[in-house]
Parts: C-alpha cells; structure tokens; sequence
C-alpha cells in the first residue's frame, strides 16, 4: 500500500486489519515502525504502544 495514494485514515484502517489478522493468526511477533507524529501519526502510535502492552492469560 503506497502511503502517498491513501488517506491516512485509510492507511490506518488497512494497518489495523493486517495487525488483527496477524493476531488471530497467533502470530507471536509483529514488529511496526511508529509513524510520523503529524496528523493522525500520534493516534496510530498510541494505538501500536497500547497493543504491544502485556496481555492477560486467555
């Protein structure tokens, strides 16, 4: 997905899915860059911090 020819709401839209569907992949690791805090960029990286959080036993 090229940045420059998607909103940035849209860009975080498809960003949100990809992690969701990550994780109910299991996958154990994922690894983002923090975006440019601009814009929307502070939401989306607090968005990422708050997911990297620990989580509780299922």
């Amino acid at each position: 997905m090229a940045a420059a020819s998607v909103s940035r709401p849209a860009h975080a839209r498809g960003l949100y899915g990809f992690l969701r569907e990550l994780d109910q992949q299991g996958c154990g690791l994922i690894v983002a860059l923090l975006p440019v805090e601009e814009g929307l960029g502070p939401k989306i990286a607090n968005g990422l911090r708050r997911a990297a959080g620990p989580r509780l036993p299922a």
